[in-house]
């Protein structure tokens, strides 16, 4: 799939949108997670999906969730209180 994208003077610029094949992912819940939610204050949980592409490249994203039903998730920023290996 590829996308176009208008850049300066009316040139249009051609953008590959295609997401690389994901051949394995993990979900890991991080339990030593120490991070609080930014609407409310309450502690959040998280958890880190990795991702082995086809091409052999690994990706990780880290993403929280509330502990109570205020609903908010995203990305967050590793907060542990023991070193990770």
């Amino acid at each position: 799939m590829r996308g176009h994208r208008p850049v300066l003077n009316g040139a249009v610029a051609m953008i590959d949108w295609a997401p690389k094949p994901v051949t394995v992912s993990h979900l890991r819940e991080i339990l030593d997670y120490f991070g609080k939610c930014p609407s409310c204050g309450y502690p959040a949980r998280a958890a880190e999906l990795i991702m082995i592409h086809s091409d052999g490249s690994v990706s990780a994203t880290a993403t929280g969730t509330c502990e109570l039903p205020c609903g908010w998730s995203g990305p967050v920023a590793i907060t542990t209180m023991t070193a990770r290996m």
